[in-house]
């Protein structure tokens, strides 16, 4: 059970992330896109440090070696986020997160075979073509001819959310999740505060109870997939945990069903399956492993 937890803890973060679209949804309707972003980073910090406050946690010294992931951390997970929205405004959704996946998984085997030095199996491989062809087939209808630069935003938004884990493997062993995270979203709150004062957004509060309690609910959601991320990312193999968080696809399609009943459709329905045979290859022989030094 031990050596399952960390893949288990993944799948948590997968389905955490594919409740995503529904506080989307919500807030969309009176909060604008860079308010968004702004409001949800700064409550995120608040958290964090009541948490440091009422736990009275003391913080390690970060070495400045280790500032560079941190930082780069927090920009990527800004940057996800920004660019997946400005995609969405210019290509299709299904269009947008086959890119994005696609970026994910890209970037992720590229950085963990360089950095990191890890093999691909045949287990591995296996299921990184299955996710692959099932990703294609979910997201079949939507490949048409659209903006150039939507699929280059959705790819970076991809690079972005996919990178920003397997970099917290540099630092997860010498620092508390807590501390790790309080840094990358106060990060990533300078530069939410930033892009709201440079894009000229209107800084504005007002908005109804129901918005408020959809960003807080929202907040703490991403803070949870977070933490789970860092912790699964720190004890599995990264091409196996990014391929475990494709399961996020197969969460929003079901979530979707239950919540505004929307029906799958048949390419959809043989794309989740594939994707699932992928997680019971890679779960078949758990590859566990010791946090990168």
């Amino acid at each position: 059970m031990k050596n399952k937890l960390p893949r288990l803890v993944l799948i948590g973060a997968a389905f955490l992330y594919a409740t995503a679209g529904v506080f989307d949804r919500t807030l969309s309707a009176e909060v604008s896109v860079y308010m968004q972003v702004l409001i949800r980073t700064a409550l995120s910090v608040l958290l964090f440090i009541s948490i440091v406050f009422l736990k009275r946690v003391q913080f390690r010294k970060i070495e400045r070696k280790d500032w560079k992931y941190l930082i780069a951390q927090g920009v990527l997970s800004f940057s996800g986020f920004i660019f997946f929205i400005q995609a969405v405004t210019k290509i299709p959704i299904g269009l947008t997160l086959f890119t994005f996946y696609s970026g994910i998984l890209i970037s992720v085997f590229i950085y963990s075979s360089f950095i990191f030095k890890e093999k691909v199996t045949k287990t591995t491989f296996t299921a990184l073509c299955l996710s692959s062809i099932g990703l294609v087939i979910m997201f079949l209808n939507s490949l048409e001819t659209y903006s150039l630069y939507g699929f280059i935003f959705a790819f970076i938004a991809g690079c972005g959310f996919g990178l920003n884990f397997p970099v917290s493997k540099h630092v997860s062993d010498k620092y508390s999740h807590l501390q790790i995270n309080t840094t990358v979203f106060f990060v990533s709150f300078i530069l939410s505060t930033c892009t709201v004062f440079l894009t000229g957004t209107t800084i504005t509060f007002s908005y109804s109870i129901g918005i408020w309690v959809a960003f807080i609910l929202y907040s703490i959601t991403i803070i949870l997939a977070y933490f789970a991320c860092i912790y699964g990312f720190q004890h599995t193999k990264t091409q196996i945990a990014s391929l475990t968080l494709l399961l996020e696809v197969v969460f929003a399609v079901v979530i979707g069903y239950l919540v505004y009943r929307e029906i799958p459709t048949l390419h959809t329905t043989i794309g989740g399956i594939l994707i699932l045979i992928s997680q019971i290859l890679i779960n078949i022989k758990p590859e566990v492993e010791k946090p990168v030094q």
